[in-house]
């Protein structure tokens, strides 16, 4: 044991989060693979044992065998506990069990709790963890309540219940998982689930940190530059998203069938879904392809840091836009009066480009491997792999006709996509110091 305690102390913290992650998430595949968690009572094959578990840990949603008739309520719970897990982050839940044992957290778990929830402060790491399970498990527990007014009576009692809960953590948590075979497409002229399932996305896109602040700001009278600075940047997101999809998709009747006084919901859940939760309300084969690149770009962007919403990010992208503008105009990048640091905008730009290169080398292994149907171009792979790396989970078909080593590549891209991109290439840092040496500068032309 005192081995094993030496050796995790060696590890870097961005290795100790990618452990935490690499164990709950093998623990669930080989959960999924035994018998008793399929329907059939034999094996399910381990490679897809292993995409499932990946898929409800980093909160994608992708699958390629069907969660409500596939798996057995053991299984479906199985997958339901990852996705709260992933939804929360590994650490979270762990240093939740450090407080429930009346234990405190020394300095690097403190650390830990700070980079997975991306805390600038770390006397506050305490005070947030609590802060975090507690909102998360009020919100999914009224979101629940909420759905099983329609639930209940539509399968019953027990089923209703479920059904209720899986949803609304599915939904608060961004899972994308559903037991209805056919994703929520059912429940399309039903106000009361869209809404409450809209209102879940947005409640765990939004991240934990803003909640947090917007909900003392009673107490505080303001806001942190952060939480600024993630509205202004998901606002314009959203009301560009909206209206270029109602444009786009209005005029070829995708929502004709709903009731017009409900429409301006399934638009702005069209807008919404890709940048976090993956469940979709139509079914992208019939939506322009206008619409699909739109998902694309909303898909790789994701919601807000510290969120239960993968991608890169909306706040990397509003750093980046805002040094874009800054440097044509010859000027600082600031925002509200405040500079932005060098380091914040390479920290952006790293996110972006190795996000890019990930998506372009997976799209191109893929290209070579995978079967494009008539019909489709690249957007059919296109859209998997943005959608497995930014954990949307949402597809044109190709999941559940992947080949093995396409499972393979959109593993390790959900795996990636989950713990960030910080996170996983600064893994393989050592925890020595390397010596600084200034080299001169080189003269290479550019542009």
């Amino acid at each position: 044991m005192s081995r094993l305690n030496m050796w995790y102390k060696k590890l870097t913290i961005f290795q100790a989060v990618i452990l935490g992650f690499v164990i709950i998430n093998v623990i669930g595949a080989i959960l999924l693979y035994l018998p008793f968690s399929s329907r059939n009572h034999i094996h399910t094959s381990f490679i897809d044992a292993l995409f499932t578990a990946t898929s409800a840990l980093s909160v994608t949603g992708s699958i390629v065998v069907n969660t409500a008739t596939h798996w057995t309520r053991f299984g479906q719970t199985i997958i339901l506990i990852l996705v709260e897990i992933g939804g929360l982050g590994v650490m979270t839940i762990l240093i939740f069990f450090f407080f429930f044992l009346g234990k405190k957290m020394n300095i690097r778990q403190q650390r830990l709790m700070q980079e997975t929830l991306n805390i600038s402060d770390l006397s506050q790491t305490g005070e947030v963890v609590r802060y975090v399970l507690y909102f998360s498990l009020i919100v999914q527990v009224i979101g629940a309540l909420i759905l099983s007014i329609d639930f209940i009576p539509q399968f019953g009692l027990a089923d209703g219940i479920y059904y209720s809960i899986f949803h609304s953590v599915s939904a608060f948590c961004s899972g994308g998982f559903d037991l209805f075979g056919g994703n929520i497409l059912r429940f399309q002229n039903n106000p009361l689930v869209m809404l409450t399932l809209t209102s879940l996305i947005i409640c765990g896109g939004l991240g934990f940190i803003v909640w947090r602040d917007l909900l003392t700001y009673h107490k505080t009278k303001k806001l942190l530059l952060h939480t600024r600075f993630v509205l202004t940047s998901l606002f314009i997101l959203m009301s560009i998203s909206v209206i270029t999809l109602w444009l786009s998709e209005s005029s070829r009747g995708a929502f004709d069938n709903i009731d017009p006084r409900f429409r301006w919901v399934h638009y702005m859940f069209l807008a919404i879904s890709p940048t976090t939760a993956g469940f979709s309300n139509v079914d992208y084969n019939h939506i322009s392809m206008f619409g699909i690149f739109a998902t694309i770009i909303l898909m790789f962007i994701g919601g807000a840091p510290g969120s239960t919403a993968g991608g890169v990010k909306v706040t990397t992208i509003g750093v980046v836009m805002i040094y874009l503008v800054s440097s044509f105009r010859n000027k600082q990048p600031t925002y509200k009066h405040r500079s932005l640091s060098d380091n914040l905008i390479r920290r952006s730009l790293f996110i972006i480009l190795f996000g890019l290169l990930l998506v372009l080398g997976a799209t191109l292994i893929l290209l070579g491997t995978e079967t494009i149907p008539n019909g489709f171009g690249l957007e059919y792979i296109l859209m998997e792999v943005v959608s497995s790396f930014s954990t949307a989970g949402l597809s044109l078909g190709l999941t559940g006709r992947i080949t093995t080593i396409g499972k393979c590549v959109l593993i390790v891209l959900m795996f990636i996509g989950r713990v960030g991109l910080v996170t996983f290439f600064w893994s393989s840092s050592s925890r020595s110091q390397e010596v600084k040496v200034k080299y001169p500068e080189g003269s290479i032309l550019v542009g």
